[in-house]
């Protein structure tokens, strides 16, 4: 009798419990540019490379788009996800907010964006492997000031030097993604 009544409390609690917690819903970001700069070729642009090539003196750039999150949804976790094809140096990748804008097919390491400081690193030792960076204060607060939004910059520590794979790649077909676990109403 009392492990009834104990079923039937906790099923009364966790409907109830239900009705209050507020939508929790996944995304993916829609990834709206990606390319590299490279300090050995300053004038030239990248937009159309299949690979980012991290190596001393170059520098990978993203950018997505979150304007389909609702205006007040709170990002409850939000994790950068790049694949790296190939692996010529092991070494560790930095990710730091770019704070100016850009264009895929028009930025060069003459134009290159303004970049923030580093916020976090992920080592970069397997190829053919993903690897997922924790970037969620940096999304909730581009989804607070929408203008703010202007991606991130992936360099390599060092003598790291890894390709990651671009939306332009074909051939294995892996680009960055924004993957977004969300609190509030989903969106359109």
């Amino acid at each position: 009798m009392k492990i009834e009544s104990l079923t039937r409390s906790f099923g009364v609690l966790l409907a109830t419990g239900l009705l209050f917690v507020p939508g929790l819903w996944a995304a993916d970001a829609p990834l709206v540019g990606d390319t590299y700069i490279s300090s050995a070729s300053a004038g030239s642009n990248f937009g159309a490379a299949t690979s980012l090539v991290l190596a001393p003196g170059n520098a990978g750039l993203v950018q997505f788009d979150l304007t389909a999150i609702p205006p007040g949804a709170i990002i409850a976790t939000a994790y950068l996800r790049v694949y790296i094809n190939k692996v010529f140096a092991n070494g560790t990748l930095s990710i730091a907010p770019v704070t100016t804008s850009w264009s895929e097919f028009g930025v060069t390491f003459a134009s290159a964006p303004s970049v923030g400081s580093v916020f976090a690193t992920a080592p970069a030792s397997v190829a053919n492997s993903f690897v997922l960076v924790d970037v969620t204060a940096l999304a909730q607060g581009w989804l607070g000031a929408p203008a703010s939004n202007f991606g991130i910059e992936i360099t390599g520590v060092g003598s790291t030097s890894v390709q990651l794979d671009t939306k332009e790649n074909t051939a294995t077909s892996h680009p960055a993604t924004l993957e977004l676990t969300i609190v509030g109403p989903a969106g359109t």
